[in-house]
């Protein structure tokens, strides 16, 4: 009978990372394994899309996956019913808890918690995404857990792991997977002649049409210079909120395969499905977004934040964020000063270039996913009866 891998992961990021391993390892292992997906708080498209059969999905909740964070997202996720989902989750574990050999956590310690009390897995592997000892170590109970209850811990960075290693547990860094995946496409996105060319992170969760709002006016006051502001919109978001949030700003829409806004001397591009062209083509950019910043500082291209309209873009959020990426990041405290920070990016390029090496370093080289799943096969799955 075939052994089974479990991947459980909490959202969008976490799903993305947990999909490209687990691809990376039915490519490595054929059909010798049943590998699975299950996804906390999303519908668990990316794991479909790497043609992972996914087990458990669920919608997002009101609070956008952080009922934790505000006291508004824990009410909403409340009388939405939407924290029924952990108990629905778990219902759904413990109905297959017989037939899971490996377990891959890949997102936080309640996460790893919530899976390992549910399942009886021969081997536990748990990927710490959503904690680095740049910015938010492992507190002692989570480092006590983790010890028992973990055969195999990786890290989003070597630092990290020279931490872990110290208390005693088994920690590995292997490469970041999100920085995986982020190659270009041949796609035109018919960006006007001699523009310069500034990215658009609104985020990934409903606050997003909020943030694009705030930041078009924002960029408003660059209107007389030639810029061609590319937005990249999530794929679980709906287009038409931002194409109706451009209307009512004033600017001409035009749609092909992208959308196009013109207002004044602005340029503006929203694309869906394009993230890889966008964050490649952009000099820098302007990011409320989690995951999405790190992939572009990832490809040496520095992000300038400021607190936005939800919890995914709160001020300890984007704080939190900037620690992380060393400097590749700037959070801005005042939003009227950010178009004074673009037009210093505009006008020195060593600056762009020494914080793009930055987010360089801290995110590390692509590959992650595949030496992951080669550790996988070669050291985790060895000697599974």
């Amino acid at each position: 009978m075939k052994k089974s891998i479990l991947f459980v992961s909490n959202c969008f990021g976490e799903d993305r990372a947990a999909s490209f391993i687990a691809s990376e390892l039915k490519k490595t292992l054929g059909d010798k394994y049943n590998i699975f997906g299950a996804s906390l708080i999303s519908n668990g498209s990316d794991y479909k899309n790497k043609g992972i059969d996914v087990i458990y999905s669920s919608e997002i909740p009101p609070s956008g996956g952080f009922p934790t964070k505000s006291l508004k997202g824990f009410v909403s996720d409340l009388f939405s019913g939407s924290l029924n989902n952990i108990i629905l989750f778990k219902r759904k574990l413990l109905e297959i808890k017989e037939q899971i050999d490996i377990l891959i956590v890949v997102g936080d310690v309640f996460l790893l918690y919530l899976a390992k009390k549910s399942l009886k897995p021969k081997r536990t592997v748990f990927l710490a995404l959503a904690k680095s000892d740049y910015f938010m170590p492992h507190y002692w109970i989570e480092k006590l857990y983790i010890k028992k209850n973990v055969d195999y811990m990786l890290t989003r960075d070597a630092f990290t792991k020279e931490n872990l290693r110290k208390d005693g547990i088994n920690a590995y860094f292997l490469g970041n997977p999100l920085v995986d995946g982020l190659e270009v496409k041949d796609f035109n996105l018919n960006i006007p002649a001699e523009s310069r060319i500034i990215g658009i992170l609104p985020g990934s969760r409903k606050e997003a049409v909020q943030n694009f709002e705030i930041i078009i006016k924002i960029i408003e006051e660059l209107k007389d210079l030639n810029i061609c502001f590319l937005t990249a919109i999530s794929d679980n978001l709906d287009y038409e909120s931002f194409i109706e949030v451009l209307k009512k700003n004033g600017y001409d829409i035009k749609k092909s395969d992208v959308v196009s806004g013109k207002k004044l001397n602005i340029s503006l591009i929203l694309a869906k499905g394009f993230f890889s062209e966008i964050i490649n083509r952009a000099e820098f950019f302007i990011g409320l977004a989690g995951t999405a910043n790190e992939q572009a500082v990832a490809l040496g291209k520095p992000v300038l934040s400021f607190v936005g309209s939800g919890v995914q873009s709160n001020y300890k959020r984007m704080k939190e964020q900037e620690k992380l990426l060393g400097g590749a990041i700037k959070f801005v405290r005042k939003r009227r000063e950010v178009a004074k920070e673009i037009l210093f990016l505009l006008n020195n390029k060593e600056e762009v270039l020494r914080r793009g090496k930055i987010g360089k370093e801290r995110m590390g080289e692509s590959g992650g996913s595949k030496n992951i799943a080669e550790f996988l096969a070669r050291e985790v799955l060895y000697g599974i009866q």
